[in-house]
């Protein structure tokens, strides 16, 4: 479990879903991304993790390219977070040695669930506004 931060393969991945999510109907390449700044074999890795968590679809060749799998109001920021860095929270309590004696844990545990709702409220197209 990671802390939650946008590092940048989930900035870079978030800048992608609105990208297309603001071009629907268009594949794009990862080459036509690049062009946009971000480097392709990095970006290659986030599709990637995209394409395996179904909130990308590929097609290979000519006309090929990367689409939204679904509509953009379909995939939530939870999801896409969790397909690019695993599971979102906000503190690791594993390696803590205060862990057992703890008296912040409750509280960030509550916080990390609210960040979870949020979340999971929010879609790619709340992105686009």
């Amino acid at each position: 479990m990671a802390v939650f931060a946008l590092n940048k393969k989930v900035d870079y991945g978030l800048s992608l879903l609105a990208w297309l999510a603001n071009h629907p109907n268009n594949r794009v390449s990862l080459s036509q991304f690049s062009k946009l700044g971000f480097p392709r074999a990095f970006t290659a890795r986030i599709a990637r993790k995209l394409v395996e968590s179904d909130i990308l679809s590929v097609r290979e060749g000519q006309s090929g390219g990367y689409i939204l799998a679904r509509s953009p109001k379909q995939i939530s920021l939870r999801q896409a977070l969790e397909a690019l860095d695993g599971p979102v929270s906000l503190v690791n309590c594993e390696p803590c040695p205060a862990k057992i004696y703890c008296r912040q844990k409750s509280f960030m545990w509550n916080l990390t669930s609210m960040l979870h709702e949020t979340l999971a409220q929010k879609t790619i197209a709340d992105l686009c506004l």
